[in-house]
């Protein structure tokens, strides 16, 4: 299996949920936060790991620039996993804000629905974009995933953990001997599983500057929205 990061940028967030480039954040208050989703890519699939918020770059998705440089066209895309439906994590779904032509119209979209309806009753939260979960809801390649774990195809599994949200979800992708842990908030995430985290981590970084040698998170200033794990 191979993994590509798919990091839209470093942010500012502030207590609206307005996002700032930390490089154009100047005297501003909020949380420093990285977004990133993940491509992995098996001898079956090519799986998205959560949307992300739709950055854009001169006028084009972030992340669709980065799969071009890979030479990836969006639309070889075949699933894209939701680990919950924060806006950071879906806004990246469709191309432009009013627009409900997909980033990637050829992938099955797997969303835990009662993550889904729980979002829905959220009405005032600056975490979720209300407008784009009606976008979602009515979509033909929607999946609907009701149960607390279970398999998305032979080798996909997920189990419902909450913490996060009250439905967060995380994933397993198994392959030729090789497992793939994706979580989107992993210290939170690997303590409810109560499982121990291998030592090779791919973060927000791409290194380990987080974790110490037993694989443990270190206390740190920089928040990743989503850690991907091979085991």
């Amino acid at each position: 299996m191979r993994i590509i990061t798919l990091k839209e940028g470093d942010f500012l967030v502030n207590k609206n949920k307005e996002f700032t480039l930390l490089s154009e954040a100047v005297d501003l208050e909020g949380i420093r936060m990285s977004i990133q989703s993940f491509l992995v890519i098996t001898d079956e699939d090519y799986i998205v790991l959560d949307g992300g918020n739709g950055w854009k770059n001169d006028r084009k998705l972030v992340v669709e620039q980065l799969l071009d440089q890979e030479n990836i066209d969006r639309t070889e895309i075949t699933k894209v996993l939701l680990s919950h439906v924060h806006k950071d994590h879906v806004d990246g779904l469709f191309l432009n804000t009013n627009s409900s032509e997909l980033t990637f119209p050829n992938a099955e979209i797997y969303i835990q629905k009662r993550e889904f309806d729980y979002a829905l009753t959220q009405i005032g939260n600056p975490s979720f974009d209300l407008e784009t979960l009606k976008r979602l809801e009515n979509l033909p390649n929607i999946h609907w995933m009701e149960e607390d774990k279970g398999f998305i195809a032979p080798s996909i599994s997920y189990e419902v953990t909450g913490g996060h949200t009250p439905f967060h979800q995380v994933f397993w992708i198994k392959e030729n001997g090789e497992t793939i842990f994706m979580a989107p908030i992993i210290s939170r995430s690997i303590r409810i599983l109560n499982f121990t985290l291998p030592t090779k981590v791919i973060s927000t970084e791409k290194k380990q500057k987080n974790c110490d040698k037993s694989g443990r998170n270190k206390p740190k200033k920089k928040i990743g929205a989503f850690s991907c794990i091979t085991i």
